[in-house]
């Protein structure tokens, strides 16, 4: 707390006034008109004002006192700070050179009723070209965000820089003619050869999908008998799938029309060699309940055909079998199919209805297709199934008709359509060639007696059911296209080649996260060109380290740790020539993408285009090659010719004054205030020895000295430029130092002893460029900086994106008054708990609270709890907030800095204690809001609770506050609807039990598990 300045004398001028005329009739009695009118009250009253102006800087005295002890430790009134902002420039359309921007082009706003304008200056040199940004995508593994759109929408929208949020999709297209199958009930394999996996291959990574003529539907696999699986050989893996797909259609993929199936990779192989793919070949097939023939006849005689109805029991050769008796089967689905395994399925009649088969021993059926010209055999069959080594592959297990079993051949490829009965198609035929199913009974007299004989009794087969199915044999498939990272690759000639092998899908495309930026046109590699990046993340904070320090020996100090200290992440910057990525080192002022900044850097000569993401561009990649974020990168924009604008005038070649060698010399600016950044040189009459030249080159760098030489190549004037320091404590005779006072526009000089004296000579002093300018004015809004002061070949405007921040005016010596006490306090050292939690909030701008508790097992030792900030928008009240090991070793390298040397810290994440609240509540009134009025009783409860948004003051509930009931009747009764509660209980989560209370430890917060509210109406306790 700052104490008020005391007021030597607080008189005010009536009441001086007062006193004096009180005063008359002591000294002067004969005066006797007090009156306003009379010419003595009025020299009274003059000299009362006088006197008042005396007291009034009389009372001064204490403050001017307070302001030279606040000097003495370094606490001096802040000039008015420059706003900043970026400012992009935008070529003429057509422009293909680009064009120099130099620093110190100035730009302003629109002027203001006034006339006056508001002029911000660039702080480098530019050189804008017109290459544009087409494509921003952040990549990790196998997933992916195309964040292009979100650089287009106003306001933006901030994207992770590092992070996919959608999986990177690998396919597998397969297009054939035999797909079609499924729009029917055929069923169709792959087969995948893989001849490098040691599991189940391909196969068992891949979830399938079909083109419905809108969108891709979900395709099931289908199991089917291992004898009928149409692979073969160990390395072979096949997938099964089984129609009626009603709306499967014809697609496009990759410029080709057919029938498409394609494979999504779901599972990430064991090992790359998994997803190795040989030839692919397909089948199509009726592998289920099959299909009953388009027709079926039986022959007996001649070109006598009697229809079979196949709907019920029937009897394939008649109820009298003869010699050439035949069975005539049409299926163009079935037998219209190439390369195909036809299968036959009979069932025979039940016995109890229809006698079972007898053939006799010599019975042959012959089997035969149409090639053309005649009847061709396809295979015989009998009683004992059919002979061996019969061509097509003719099996028989029904034994001639005999029973219920399956009849499969190959289908001849000569088989031909054929006009059977008037109807043209494929046609089987199965033709009695020798024996038959018995002979019919007959009467025969016998001893004169007629006697009905049956020597061989006629049992014709009978079938109640007949199903015809296929089986494609495997050939290649007819086109095989991959995709992978939005590219599509034609793979057919290699899957249709049994000798050649390709890879499915890549591996993961991004071992590292990555953010990728792509462009219609390369950088020029003569030119450094910039990018501004910006970063959401310190959108409100300059820098990571939100604080002031007054001590400029300890800031310099710190700042060389940090140049020694090798930073968190890296980063790195590639562009692709070619054949591989290459760096191209940029200057990169966002710290690895730890803050808004520039990124400066130069084209490559072998810049070339890549296709990446299903598009071909000049790709730049960022990639986190090492380390991480306490948290993660978020982009708001990248603007391509940005350069950084500040709102002051730059003064150029100034002189200050001559130097008449007196000790203490002041020299004043033209212009003032004098910003940060000037540059001051002296002209010296002798060049500066070796250890004081080397002195100058480590405090003002290699370009400090100047020499101007005549035409015969001697010195002709001799220019050092001195290096500015706080006070010339440190200083010694030979330091060529100055102080500034930046309010007043003054520039101090030494006195010898510390510090030294500029040489005399006329006009020796010069300020070769300063900056001048700033205040609150400057904070501009985005939008409003639209005109140049000066024109540049090809530049056709320029804008600001974003407001400009950071302006501000001269400090008020209030102001002043109140830091100066803090500093005093602390002096920016952790000694006292609130010293600890004051600091370790500035450690780092993701810190929202923190906690310092002592150790009281170790002496000398205390620990800090942090807790990092979340998010306002849409945050989730069910998790904890815990802080990520990056931040909380951010927080302990800054506190190690500013801890005593004995004191031991541990910085550490908080302990949190369950609790489950069940409440019952009493509602004014029942409705349909009653859902809506749960979850907001939930969402109360959880925000009265939650670390960082809970509390009584909204800031977090207390570390080590104990939780009773009454602070949770409050919330819920508050609620507009809620009448009252009528029982409300608290679930301690550890010990599995209600409690009155919950008491937390001084390192403890509360977590809420879940809320089970309840509701009851007034009505019901009525």
């Amino acid at each position: 707390m700052v104490l008020p300045s005391p007021n030597l004398d607080d008189r005010t001028f009536e009441q001086i006034r007062d006193e004096a005329v009180r005063l008359i009739p002591q000294y002067c009695p004969e005066w006797t008109n007090y009156n306003p009118s009379d010419p003595g009250i009025t020299l009274l009253e003059l000299f009362s004002w006088m006197t008042e102006m005396v007291l009034y800087r009389l009372n001064r005295i204490p403050e001017k006192v307070h302001l030279a002890l606040l000097d003495l430790i370094g606490v001096r009134l802040r000039p008015p700070q420059p706003s900043r902002t970026f400012i992009t420039f935008h070529l003429v359309e057509g422009c293909a050179s680009g064009a120099w921007v130099p620093r110190g082009t100035q730009v302003a706003t629109e002027p203001n009723e006034d006339g006056d304008t508001i002029v911000f200056s660039t702080e480098e040199d530019l050189f804008a070209v017109p290459t544009r940004l087409m494509r921003v995508v952040s990549i990790h593994q196998d997933r992916v965000a195309d964040n292009t759109a979100l650089l287009k929408q106003v306001p933006r929208v901030a994207f992770d820089a590092f992070a996919g949020t959608k999986e990177i999709e690998r396919f597998l297209y397969l297009c054939d003619a035999r797909f079609s199958t499924l729009g029917e009930t055929g069923t169709v394999q792959v087969v995948f050869d893989c001849p490098r996996a040691r599991t189940e291959g391909l196969t068992a990574l891949l979830e399938w999908e079909y083109w419905n003529g809108h969108r891709w539907r979900e395709l099931d696999i289908a199991e089917i008998p291992a004898e009928e699986v149409a692979s073969a050989g160990k390395t072979q893996r096949a997938v099964a799938f089984v129609g009626p797909l009603e709306d499967i259609t014809e697609g496009e993929v990759d410029g080709h029309v057919g029938f498409w199936l394609r494979g999504r990779l779901i599972e990430l192989p064991q090992s790359d060699d998994e997803t190795v793919v040989g030839q692919i070949t397909a089948a199509a097939s009726i592998l289920t309940e099959g299909v009953l023939a388009d027709s079926a006849l039986t022959c007996s005689s001649g070109d006598l055909y009697a229809p079979l109805d196949q709907t019920r029991t029937f009897f394939p050769f008649g109820e009298q079998p003869a010699h050439d008796t035949c069975l005539y089967l049409l299926s163009e689905e079935v037998l219209g199919k190439d390369d195909a395994r036809v299968l036959i399925d009979l069932v025979a009649a039940e016995p109890t209805a229809v006698a079972p088969a007898r053939p006799t021993t010599n019975l042959v059926v012959v089997f035969e297709f149409w090639n053309g010209q005649r009847w061709t055999e396809l295979g015989r069959t009998g009683p004992a199934g059919p002979p061996e080594n019969v061509g097509h592959e003719f099996r028989d297990t029904t034994r001639a008709f005999s029973q219920t079993g399956v009849i499969s051949f190959l289908r001849p490829k000569n088989m031909v359509a054929h006009e059977v009965n008037g109807v043209e198609g494929h046609w089987l035929r199965a033709r009695i060639a020798q024996g038959d199913y018995g002979r019919p009974g007959r009467y025969a007299v016998i001893d004169g007696n007629w006697v009905w004989q049956e020597d061989d009794p006629l049992a014709p087969p009978a079938f109640r059911s007949i199903a015809l199915r296929y089986s494609q044999v495997p050939y290649p498939i007819e086109r095989c296209v991959t995709y992978n990272d939005f590219n599509y690759v034609d793979r057919t000639d290699i899957a249709r080649d049994p000798y050649k092998t390709f890879q499915a899908f890549e591996p993961f495309r991004e071992e590292h996260p990555s953010l990728y930026l792509g462009f219609d046109s390369p950088f020029p590699d003569s030119q450094p060109v910039k990018l501004y990046l910006r970063v959401e993340e310190f959108e409100d904070d300059t820098t990571d380290v939100v604080i002031e320090e007054p001590f400029p020996e300890e800031v310099s100090e710190r700042q060389r740790k940090k140049k020694r200290l090798k930073p968190s992440q890296r980063t790195v910057w590639e562009c692709w020539d070619g054949e591989r990525w290459v760096d191209v080192k940029p200057r990169d002022d966002t710290h690895n993408l730890t803050r808004s900044g520039l990124l400066e850097l130069r084209g490559s000569k072998d810049w070339k285009p890549r296709r990446e993401f299903g598009e071909e561009q000049f790709w730049l990649r960022c990639r986190l090659e090492m380390g991480s974020y306490a948290k993660s990168p978020r982009l708001e924009d990248v603007l391509v010719n940005t350069v950084a604008g500040v709102n002051a005038t730059e003064v150029q070649q100034e002189t200050l004054g001559h130097s008449d060698g007196t000790p203490d010399q002041k020299h004043a600016f033209a212009r003032f205030p004098v910003l940060p950044g000037q540059a001051i040189v002296v002209r010296e009459h002798d060049l500066p020895g070796k250890r004081e030249l080397k002195k100058i080159m480590d405090e003002e760098g290699e370009d400090a000295l100047r020499i101007e030489t005549d035409d015969g190549g001697n010195p002709k004037e001799i220019w050092v430029r001195w290096h500015q320091v706080e006070s010339f404590y440190a200083s010694g005779p030979t330091d060529r130092h100055y102080v500034i006072d930046p309010v007043a526009g003054k520039v101090i000089f030494g006195d010898g002893r510390r510090g030294m004296i500029p040489p005399p000579g006329p006009n020796a002093i010069m300020a070769e460029r300063y900056m001048t300018g700033g205040g609150v004015v400057g904070n501009v809004g985005a939008g409003s900086i639209v005109t140049l002061r000066q024109a540049v070949p090809y530049v056709e405007r320029v804008t600001n994106y974003y407001k400009a921040r950071g302006g501000a005016d001269l400090e008020s010596v209030e102001e002043a008054k109140l830091r100066g006490p803090q500093t005093v306090r602390h002096r920016y050292r952790a000694v006292t708990i609130e010293d600890y939690e004051w600091l370790a909030l500035r450690a780092s701008s993701s810190v929202a609270r923190a906690r310092c508790l002592k150790t009281p097992r170790r002496e000398g030792e205390v620990t800090i709890i942090v807790l990092p900030k979340g998010e306002q928008k849409g945050r989730d009240l069910t998790k904890k907030p815990l802080p990520s090991p990056e931040l909380l070793r951010r927080v302990q390298d800054f506190l190690d800095e500013r801890r005593l040397v004995t004191t031991r810290l541990r910085v550490m994440k908080p302990r949190y204690v369950e609790l489950s609240v069940r409440v019952t509540v009493v509602l004014k009134h029942a409705g349909p809001g009653m859902e809506r009025l749960k979850g907001q009783l939930e969402t109360a409860i959880r925000t009265m609770l939650h670390p960082l948004f809970g509390g009584p003051d909204g800031k977090g509930w207390p570390f080590g506050r104990a939780v009773h009931k009454s602070d949770l009747y409050r919330v819920v009764e508050g609620l507009e609807g809620v009448d009252f509660v009528d029982d409300l209980e608290l679930v301690d989560e550890d010990l599995k039990r209600t409690t009155v209370q919950l008491n937390l430890r001084e390192d403890e917060l509360v977590h809420v598990v879940d809320v089970d509210v309840k509701t009851m109406a007034r009505e019901r306790l009525a």
